[in-house]
């Protein structure tokens, strides 16, 4: 009797506090707005805590609200004869509704991990022991970050922000940071530039909340940008480490290249060198002066303690060398002077006793070679009236040399520059609009844009598309890497644009591979003169049949009109339909002055008459001319004179990042500078070289190996692969096979990119070769595996194109139809 009256009073105080939880529950989509994933459980077990809690349902998931029993007897008498327990079924309707909440907050992948869970308590308790372990290693792993978090180079507000992301992933999890530990890390990430700061905060008698260190530290920021100081070095003098507040951190300015001599002692600054000896400059509080009584010369290595990889690190501009003088190329791999090595610095011993008598005669006589004076063999030799000084003493002096120092550098103090990459271009005008050279450049566009008459301001309408635009900015160089001129051009972004709205029609002129080797066989042959030209702002020629609006351009608004927006009169670079619109201006006058288009290529324009021939190329804006008379390229560049802006380039030399190299047979087509680029791009200058492109062994198929991570990489080196295959056809084929797992890459076909760049390290100097030839025979050739492609047993074909000895197309593709072989 007493059992079935303590049986029958906890059923009764079940039923009453489960009256307390709600039957239904709201709608937990509109709650809880992450899915559970295998990497964000600290994030889903923060939302979905207080959800459970608010509900008090959290009981039902942890086991504490245990169930009742499933059944109850019906009379004491009868033990055996049992019914259903009403509270058990109310339990189990609640516990349901909670399962079901639960299940709809994870993920695909984790559903599956709980699929056979028939209560949300095991759901609970599977979920936990997945993701402890991996919450106890993260919240570790937070730990040791604000533990190493440090300001750096950062803005204070970039600091506050990771700082604080951090300790709200901890109290996310339910282990918060004390205030004075989280004021403790925030201080120690400080630089030596805060130490006041932080001697303040720390004598304070009352700790300090973290928003009003925040605001105090915004307020140091602000006056040690306030007082950074300005360097001068408008005069010659050694260099020196400025240890002044900056942004961005790095060393003092640089000097260019120069020699000078004061007060009878040589002096040698150069932006790689470090002299040693005694100065003439005045003194300058402002500027450390270096007056070491050591008389040995010590050339920089530039790997000591003040390198760094990009020099828009570096506080003030440098400017490459534009001299005269050459410095002997590390590329050959030649020893740059020999001697001592002293702390990772190299003394060099005055000669005073012999012919150099100086610094700057011993490094001018040993570093510099001159265009005009050719290396002797030996010392003796007639002397000319016109030689130069310094040339005069590297003949007559009594060491033997051969125009290169030799210095053994350790290989750990090592270090090259890349001269195509020294100068960084910027990404954004406020970048750009300190620097002369840059502003100099935009000015220029920005008055052939005006001269154009290319737009003319308006109010803006709500009806309009108004598209945004940006500076872009590029250093054009020569073949040989040397700088040709700073181009800056305003692009309008041409993504906002709407098809139907604002433009119709798009197509761009691109001249095809095999036209130009094809072109290039015939003059080499005929020994017709090839010339290039570049139309100046080409896109603005361009006339603009649908209505276009655009921004003002950054940093050049209207000042009395800053709110209105350009109304768009000629195309302009970026715009969707710009190419299609130069190239109808360009075709137009081409077909007026007698020439037609190629019906194999439209971007090829020939005129024949009884008396010449002539074959214009059209890439875009470069243009290449060709004609057995050149009085017909004179006429045609006095034509074109008269209605564009022709910048005549004179012979052909280097045309789309390919250079062409004349030789005593006809040309070469390389792309040396290319591969560099693309070896530094991928780190692969180091590399060992191989001798093939791709192993014979090798069949590459898209169901083997690991998923490679970076896809991007993967994409941007195949495709300067594919750009690069124009003058080697011989990694077409390996081009051709990569370029089949450019939608899934993995780890094995990665190692055969990276083959394939090692190949290209031990043939950079190859290139396709067009000979001088007097017969204008073709001669074609193909050839097809059998079912070589292991995923869907395809065959491969191939052919290739001859005219006379010269390849002028080649190509690769996949069989079609069901044909294992041909």
């Amino acid at each position: 009797m007493a059992s079935a009256s303590s049986s029958s009073s906890a059923s009764s105080l079940y039923a009453l506090t489960q009256n307390t939880y709600p039957h239904s529950l709201p709608p937990i989509h509109h709650l809880i707005t992450i899915k559970l994933t295998r990497d964000n459980y600290l994030l889903w077990k923060a939302q979905i805590l207080p959800y459970l809690k608010g509900q008090h349902l959290f009981g039902f998931v942890d086991g504490t609200q245990t169930p009742p029993p499933q059944f109850l007897p019906l009379t004491t008498t009868e033990p055996s004869h049992l019914s259903s327990n009403p509270d058990f079924l109310l339990w189990q309707s609640q516990d349901q509704l909670i399962l079901s909440a639960l299940i709809s907050s994870l993920s695909e992948n984790i559903l599956a991990y709980v699929v056979k869970c028939s209560t949300s308590h095991e759901v609970w308790t599977t979920l936990e022991r997945m993701f402890t372990a991996h919450s106890r290693a993260r919240s570790m792993n937070i730990h040791y970050q604000l533990a190493t978090l440090k300001k750096g180079d950062s803005s204070v507000a970039d600091y506050f922000h990771k700082f604080t992301h951090l300790t709200d992933t901890l109290a996310a999890v339910d282990q918060p940071l004390p205030p004075h530990e989280a004021l403790s890390f925030l201080l120690a990430g400080l630089g030596s530039d805060y130490d006041s700061l932080v001697t303040s905060v720390k004598t304070q008698v009352h700790p300090m909340s973290l928003e009003d260190l925040y605001g105090h530290m915004l307020s140091h920021e602000l006056r040690l940008a306030q007082h950074q100081p300005t360097v001068d070095l408008s005069n010659g003098s050694a260099h020196f480490t400025n240890k002044s507040f900056s942004t961005r951190g790095g060393r003092g300015g640089r000097n260019s290249s120069t020699f000078s001599n004061r007060g009878g002692r040589s002096n040698f600054n150069s932006d790689r060198g470090r002299g040693r000896g005694r100065t003439n400059s005045y003194y300058n509080p402002n500027r450390p002066v270096c007056q070491a009584p050591d008389y040995n010369w010590y050339p920089d290595s530039s790997a000591t303690h003040h390198v760094t990889h990009d020099l828009a690190n570096l506080n003030l501009r440098a400017d490459e060398y534009q001299g005269s003088d050459q410095i002997r190329d590390l590329a050959t791999r030649r020893l740059l002077l020999q001697g001592p090595s002293k702390h990772g610095l190299y003394p060099f011993p005055p000669l005073s006793t012999t012919r150099l008598s100086s610094p700057r005669a011993l490094l001018a006589a040993s570093f510099i070679l001159y265009f005009t004076q050719p290396q002797p063999e030996s010392n003796s030799h007639l002397k000319s009236p016109h030689a130069h000084p310094i040339q005069e003493q590297y003949h007559q002096t009594q060491h033997p040399t051969d125009g290169t120092v030799r210095y053994p550098l350790p290989k750990a103090l090592l270090t090259t520059t890349d001269p195509i990459s020294s100068i960084p271009e910027p990404t954004c005008f406020t970048t750009a609009s300190k620097d002369p050279q840059w502003r100099k450049a935009m000015n220029i566009e920005f008055e052939a844009l005006l001269k154009n008459q290319t737009w003319a301001l308006v109010p803006p309408h709500p009806k309009q598309n108004v598209v945004g635009c940006k500076w872009v900015f590029r250093i054009k160089r020569h073949a040989d890497g040397s700088i040709e001129r700073y181009k800056a051009r305003l692009v309008a972004k041409g993504f906002h644009q709407q098809p139907g709205i604002d433009y119709d029609e798009t197509y761009s002129p691109v001249i095809k591979p095999t036209t130009v080797r094809t072109v290039l066989s015939i003059a080499i042959s005929a020994g017709w003169s090839v010339q290039q030209i570049d139309i100046q702002n080409a896109f603005l020629h361009g006339k603009l049949s649908e209505d276009v609006y655009m921004t003002q351009p950054p940093g050049f608004q209207h000042p009395q009109f800053l709110n209105h927006v350009c109304k768009l009169q000629k195309a302009i670079y970026g715009l969707k339909q710009a190419p299609r619109a130069w190239f109808s201006r360009l075709s137009s006058r081409l077909l007026d002055l007698g020439f037609h288009s190629s019906k194999s290529d439209t971007s090829l324009f020939i005129c024949r008459t009884s008396l010449y021939t002539i074959y214009v190329l059209i890439y875009v804006d470069d243009i290449i001319i060709t004609s057995s008379s050149n009085l017909a390229i004179d006429n045609l560049l006095h034509n074109l004179k008269s209605d564009f802006v022709v910048k005549h380039l004179d012979p052909l030399k280097f045309f789309l990042g390919i250079e062409v190299i004349p030789s005593p047979n006809g040309v070469l087509l390389s792309q040396q500078r290319y591969i560099k680029d693309i070896l530094s791009r991928t780190k692969m200058l180091e590399a060992k070289p191989v001798n093939t492109p791709m192993a014979s062994s090798t069949n590459l198929s898209a169901h083997e190996g690991e998923p490679f991570p970076d896809h991007t990489l993967f994409h941007s080196t195949v495709g300067a692969l594919q750009y690069l295959s124009i003058t080697r056809p011989d990694i077409a084929f390996a081009v051709n096979k990569l370029s089949q797992f450019m939608h899934k890459p993995t780890q094995i076909h990665w190692q055969s990119v990276k083959r394939l760049l090692r190949y290209l390290k031990s043939t950079i100097q190859f290139g396709l070769h067009l000979y001088r030839s007097s017969c204008n025979t073709l001669h074609a050739f193909c050839d097809a595996d059998w079912a070589g492609n292991k995923d869907d047993r395809r065959s491969t074909g191939s052919f290739c194109i001859f005219l006379d000895k010269n390849l002028i197309s080649w190509s690769l593709f996949q069989e079609r139809g069901n044909d294992a072989g041909a």
